[in-house]
């Protein structure tokens, strides 16, 4: 049986209740207004998320609507067509963002790392682009306010960086064919192009984040959002720099 940490005012964990009463399938719930349940979450899933669901046969714990889903879908399929909507809350009742625009973030994260790692290598041949090391800064630091974009906008984001991406790795292996260097390509976001919908990257999104998800430990997932946080947190200070013309593109 499921043990499921729910918000009572949280609309997320209604949808997950709901859904589990349709399918007839049994749970615990525990109220996280009473403090020996937040402690409970705490201490078994890390962080201070709603819904979060709990198999105690299998150990798994997931935070999330769209992460109970990874569990629920293997009992039943039709789940995963029901949580597309609808994300988490704290325990205490803050929302976060939609689960489509947090499976649009894994794709602009992914081109980011790839841009940073062809800006990398070009200065390594004395070619820096500091226009695009601007952009990777600036699109970092708006990540911060992540709920404020629609899946359009975000969109939109994404197809610029596939063409900064495509710019910055022909210049890359213009440079290492002139130097007669066999070029240390990464592998490419497949199934992405400049068609590509706003539907089908929420779905490469998602299946980004399923890959990550199964590759490492929940300590490992919970550095990494740290680590965003502070990256994030970074970019924005050095776009105010930036602001009073104090940037420097040597950071």
């Amino acid at each position: 049986m499921f043990d499921l940490f729910i918000l009572e005012t949280c609309p997320y964990c209604q949808k997950v209740m709901n859904f589990l009463k349709e399918k007839n399938i049994k749970y615990h719930k525990f109220d996280t207004m009473i403090n020996d349940n937040v402690l409970r979450l705490l201490s078994l899933g890390g962080k201070d998320q709603v819904p979060f669901l709990y198999n105690e046969e299998t150990n798994d714990k997931i935070s999330g609507q769209l992460r109970t889903g990874i569990i629920m879908q293997n009992s039943n399929r039709e789940y995963k067509r029901n949580y597309l909507d609808t994300n988490e809350c704290t325990s205490r009742g803050a929302c976060s963002v939609s689960p489509s625009i947090a499976s649009m973030e894994e794709v602009a994260i992914l081109f980011l790392q790839q841009l940073a790692y062809y800006i990398l290598k070009l200065e390594n041949f004395g070619a820096s682009n500091n226009k695009i090391r601007f952009e990777i800064i600036t699109t970092l630091a708006s990540l911060i306010s992540l709920n404020e974009f629609s899946e359009k906008q975000l969109h939109t984001i994404i197809v610029n960086e596939y063409f900064m991406l495509e710019e910055v790795k022909k210049t890359y292996n213009q440079l290492c064919k002139e130097k007669n260097i066999v070029p240390q390509d990464i592998k490419r976001i497949s199934k992405f192009n400049a068609s590509t919908t706003v539907a089908q990257t929420i779905a490469l999104g998602e299946k980004l984040f399923l890959e990550k998800y199964n590759k490492i430990s929940t300590e490992q997932k919970n550095l990494i959002e740290i680590l965003m946080i502070i990256i994030k947190s970074v970019s924005l200070n050095l776009i105010k720099l930036n602001d009073f013309n104090e940037f420097d593109s040597e950071i």
